[in-house]
């Protein structure tokens, strides 16, 4: 998943913890597009992708 995304591996671990504050839209946007996410599915990657700010 991380080489198709063009990522590390470090990184999409991180990233799959939950432990990137500063994931880019071109992140989230390959990620989406590699698993094929519907419309309702990339939404939720989006708004869980990124830690909330009260936490």
């Amino acid at each position: 998943m991380a080489d198709l995304a063009g990522i590390s591996v470090d990184y999409y671990v991180r990233f799959e913890q939950g432990r990137c504050p500063n994931v880019s839209n071109a992140l989230l946007d390959s990620v989406a597009r590699i698993l094929r996410l519907t419309p309702v599915e990339r939404l939720y990657l989006f708004v869980r992708g990124r830690p909330s700010p009260t936490h």
